[in-house]
């Protein structure tokens, strides 16, 4: 299921980069920025795996929380964006040591930005999401993400972005575990270039 969720993130780079067909869009500029971003949310996760406590099969719903913090990089193709961010991530639940874990999150979303005025837009977009180990202990997932926000124009170079995200996808631990989560972010970008 992981190398799945690894194919889902190269088809959104492919789609992304070869979207444009004429040579008008081949020659328009793609502007990157880059910077910090922090969030949190509310996890609940399906749990499915074998209890060494009581040497049976459990299957519960376990609710928590996350917050993450990392770093986000963007390109601005007219009303297109692409949004790449790594971070690492918390999760919480309260009493359940087996699902109370901190990793390595990566995301890739496309988006589409409706210009409210100059310096406003409201954005939408779909993307993919894989996790990977965390420094204790052996762990997997991954799966789809949405995020509804927006893009604050702050100056001719940085940009404040802010989303209400959710995901839902396949959890690392037990045996056919899933999680759904549901947060949001801010983070403040940088142009660094144009490619």
């Amino acid at each position: 299921m992981k190398n799945n969720f690894k194919k889902m993130i190269i088809l959104l780079f492919i789609i992304f980069y070869f979207n444009g067909s004429n040579k008008a869009d081949a020659e328009e500029l793609f502007f990157t920025y880059i910077g910090p971003t922090i969030g949190a949310g509310m996890n609940q996760i399906a749990y499915r795996g074998w209890s060494s406590d009581s040497d049976t099969r459990v299957s519960r719903v376990i609710t928590g929380y996350y917050v993450n913090g990392g770093c986000l990089f963007d390109i601005f193709v007219r009303n297109f964006i692409g949004e790449f961010s790594l971070d690492y991530i918390y999760n919480h639940s309260s009493g359940e040591p087996e699902v109370s874990l901190y990793h390595l999150i990566y995301t890739g979303t496309a988006k589409y930005a409706f210009a409210v005025n100059p310096v406003l837009s409201l954005t939408c977009g779909l993307g993919a999401y894989l996790e990977t180990q965390p420094s204790n202990k052996s762990y997997s997932g991954g799966g789809l993400n949405g995020a509804i926000g927006t893009v604050y124009d702050a100056s001719r170079d940085w940009k404040i972005i802010f989303d209400v995200t959710t995901r839902y996808g396949y959890f690392g631990r037990g045996d056919d575990s899933s999680k759904f989560s549901l947060g949001a972010k801010i983070g403040m970008v940088y142009k660094v270039g144009r490619i």
